[in-house]
């Protein structure tokens, strides 16, 4: 069977996708800690899955869905064209979750292996909604997040898993469904976008953890020099390290946030020796 045609309606979608060719982009392997026996993929909404296996292809849409089980071949899903695509995925029993992207199926001996290729301000704002409570951060915390989260994703010069750059766990960064439009997250990737760190000539991929308990690690980092800083927060606060206590400490940052601190205030405090520059 060739490949499935492209109807009217795909190339109006793919016209208005047009705008992800000229964004950065990053693969994650999702949901790896489910280590699924079993992935369903469904469409959102008006989404058309384009699927291929390398034989064949096909299209998925409406109440239509993919099943895919380890052993399975490998399977790439995109939108039209082959631009992203918005789509769920399922793992029977356990969750469900949305991602827009660029999908490929790894199916292993044992388990499936989803690898999701996205745009990196949407990969910002899922981890900055993921990374911190949003419902507690204020904006100026979840805005230095996302420019550290987004140094990270461009920063790192090697992917860290083999099959894609990122995963969706505490390993690389938490990773979920995208920010909803107009959410705190979503804010915080749109008005930061592009915006990371560099220092020394190099651009950073700077670490972060959720308590430094007084004061953050010193030192050199692969190629990224830190300056202790005492981190007033958690000592006012007696708070005991959570993490490697690395870079930007996500409890500091909150408490600097709701004291009217600006989220570049945040970062120059814990990463003093970093300059903010667009990409």
């Amino acid at each position: 069977m060739g490949k499935a045609p492209i109807t009217r309606r795909d190339w109006l979608l793919s016209a208005a996708l047009q705008p992800w060719i000229r964004q950065a982009t990053r693969s994650f392997w999702v949901l790896k800690l489910l280590a699924p026996q079993v992935v369903v993929v469904h469409p959102v909404g008006t989404a058309r899955l384009h699927c291929s296996d390398g034989q064949r292809s096909w299209i998925i849409e409406g109440d239509r869905f993919l099943s895919v089980r380890p052993g399975a071949q490998q399977l790439h899903v995109t939108g039209p064209n082959d631009l992203p695509a918005c789509l769920q995925l399922e793992v029977p029993g356990m969750l469900r979750r949305t991602y827009t992207g660029v999908l490929d199926l790894l199916g292993g001996s044992e388990v499936v292996r989803p690898v999701v290729t996205m745009s990196c301000e949407i990969a910002v704002g899922s981890i900055v909604g993921a990374e911190l409570p949003v419902s507690e951060a204020p904006f100026a915390a979840l805005a230095a997040q996302a420019v550290v989260s987004r140094s990270i994703l461009l920063g790192s010069v090697r992917r860290r898993h083999a099959i894609a750059d990122f995963c969706d766990t505490t390993h690389c960064q938490f990773l979920r469904a995208p920010a909803p439009t107009g959410s705190l997250a979503w804010h915080s990737a749109s008005e930061t976008a592009g915006l990371v760190l560099k220092q020394d000539g190099h651009w950073m991929s700077p670490r972060f953890s959720a308590a430094c308990g007084g004061r953050t690690e010193g030192g050199l980092n692969g190629e990224d020099r830190y300056i202790p800083v005492v981190c007033e927060s958690c000592a006012k606060e007696r708070r005991s390290r959570e993490g490697h206590g690395w870079g930007l400490c996500q409890r500091g940052a909150i408490v600097m946030a709701r004291s009217g601190f600006t989220w570049q205030a945040i970062l120059n405090r814990y990463l003093p020796n970093a300059a903010i520059i667009r990409r």
